[in-house]
C-alpha cells in the first residue's frame, strides 16, 4: 500500500498529464479548422495561413510537454 501523500502525487500527476493532452489537443482541432476555413477564403494567403498552423501547432507541442514536464516534477520531487 501507498502512503496517502504518495497517492495524491501519483494522481495530480495523472490528472495534469491527462489535462495536458485533452487541451492540447482541443486547442490542436481549433487551430486546423480555423487554417482550413481561412484558406478556403483567401487562398492567395496560404503561405501566413500555413505558418500561422504550424506556430499553433509547435504551442499544442509546448503545452503537452509543459503538462507532461509538470508531472514529472510533481512525481520527483
Amino acid at each position: 500500500t501507498l502512503a496517502p501523500l504518495t497517492t495524491f502525487r501519483y494522481l495530480l500527476a495523472a490528472l495534469i498529464a491527462v489535462a495536458s493532452f485533452i487541451i492540447g489537443f482541443i486547442h490542436f482541432g481549433r487551430i486546423v479548422k480555423t487554417g482550413i476555413e481561412a484558406l478556403g477564403r483567401n487562398p492567395l494567403a496560404s503561405i501566413f495561413i500555413q505558418v500561422s498552423v504550424l506556430m499553433n501547432v509547435v504551442l499544442t507541442i509546448g503545452i503537452v510537454l509543459a503538462g507532461l514536464v509538470m508531472s514529472y516534477l510533481i512525481l520527483a520531487l
